[in-house]
């Protein structure tokens, strides 16, 4: 078994982590030999509380390490004395949760230091009572939990034994407490709640011993233990029975659940297959809204174009109103200048006729002259001149329209 607490690494200077001592005598006592103990005191293992069994431990004993498990924190701390003298005691702070073997060790050597004629002053248990024998139980505990070489021969021994380092802090339950007399008291330190003093029973004397005295006292809580094993077991047997009534209204509560279950699940498909139908409804719906629209979309677009188209005609029409009464301008200014341009040809051609006539007659008169044989003296080496053409006759040309 091993004490509180959680799994340390190597020490450092700023911060350290005890880890859990085996519940091992010979790891204490080398532990307590590296830090000085003298060779001729060790830890011995208990095997029972009978009479028989305590003769096998080597005598004399000085003091008792228990590694128990509190199972009444509140009660056994409330049973403290805090004004019991003892040679020396420390708290157990929350630092020095998983230091508890090595607090119950110095506990153990501290205060039977007359017992076992005192420590060597340079050990590290010599050094360090020397060091904290004037401090408060407080300053005692820092001190230990700053003391350097009582961190590295703690990370070694932990290392050891054939036990595995917990994993999890909820895997450690028990607790090392010691038990030493005290003016024929005995007495437990450290105490679970933190402080001074610890368990005080009657007075034994010093004839029965210090084992006698530890082992009633383990006695007395092996009586209790029993006494809350049966307490346990009636605890378990009501436990049973509010299981077994659990079980069957978990039973009727599951039936229900699942009769529940089937309702709602028959009533999801009813509503999905209404959901369904509804949306087919509302596709269809949705298709002859399409196709309305679609129909609609077509006659606005066909109006449109019916709109277009009589604005165009109507806009030809104005057109070609308007184009109607310029070609009719058009055509009587062609008139009028068709009728000017007749006129001049008729003008030229009575012109053409006055000259043809003239013509005629300037030759006649040539072919008389020629006839005539008296005047070819006369036209030798003559020119023949044309008359001017007879002024033209103005009542011949027509009117002008």
């Amino acid at each position: 078994a091993v004490c509180k607490g959680r799994r340390a690494a190597a020490p450092t200077a700023m911060s350290f982590h005890w880890p859990p001592l085996e519940s091992n005598p010979e790891i204490f006592s080398d532990y307590m030999h590296t830090v000085g103990l003298p060779a001729q005191w060790a830890f011995g293992e208990v095997f029972g509380f009978d009479e028989d069994l305590l003769a096998f431990l080597p005598q004399p004993v000085i003091a008792v390490v228990a590694n128990v498990e509190r199972l009444k924190k509140q009660e056994e701390k409330a049973r403290g004395d805090p004004a019991l003298p003892v040679q020396f005691y420390m708290k157990q702070t929350g630092n020095l949760d998983n230091a508890c073997g090595v607090i119950a060790c110095v506990h153990a050597v501290y205060n039977n230091l007359a017992a076992m004629g005192g420590l060597p002053e340079q050990s590290v248990l010599g050094k360090h009572l020397a060091a904290t024998s004037a401090m408060t139980p407080e300053e005692r505990a820092a001190a230990l939990d700053s003391n350097t070489d009582f961190q590295a021969v703690h990370v070694s021994k932990a290392a050891e034994g054939d036990s595995a380092q917990p994993s999890e802090q909820s895997d450690v339950r028990h607790h090392f407490v010691a038990f030493v007399l005290v003016d024929g008291k005995l007495v437990e330190l450290p105490h679970p709640g933190g402080d001074a003093g610890g368990r005080a029973p009657a007075a034994r004397g010093d004839s029965r011993g210090q084992v006698d005295a530890a082992a009633l006292e383990m006695k007395q809580r092996r009586l209790e233990d029993e006494h809350e094993a049966v307490v346990h077991e009636y605890s378990l047997l009501l436990t049973g029975q509010l299981e077994v009534q659990r079980q069957h209204f978990e039973a009727q509560l599951e039936a229900a659940t699942r009769a529940h279950a089937a309702v709602a699940a028959e009533l999801e498909a009813s509503v999905e297959r209404q959901r369904a139908e509804l949306r087919g409804r509302a596709e269809q719906v949705e298709r002859k809204a399409h196709a309305q629209a679609r129909r609609s979309a077509a006659s606005d677009a066909l109006l449109s174009s019916v709109r277009g188209d009589l604005a165009f005609n109507k806009q030809l029409n104005e057109q070609l109103v308007a184009n109607q009464a310029e070609f009719a301008a058009q055509a009587k200014a062609a008139g009028e200048r068709e009728a000017a341009l007749q006129g001049q040809v008729r003008e030229l051609e009575e012109q053409l006729r006055d000259m043809s006539i003239h013509l005629e007659a300037q030759m006649k008169m040539l072919e008389v002259q020629a006839a005539e044989g008296g005047a070819a003296a006369e036209l030798n080496g003559a020119h023949v001149m044309p008359g001017e053409p007879p002024p033209a006759r103005k009542g011949r040309r027509g009117r002008k329209g």
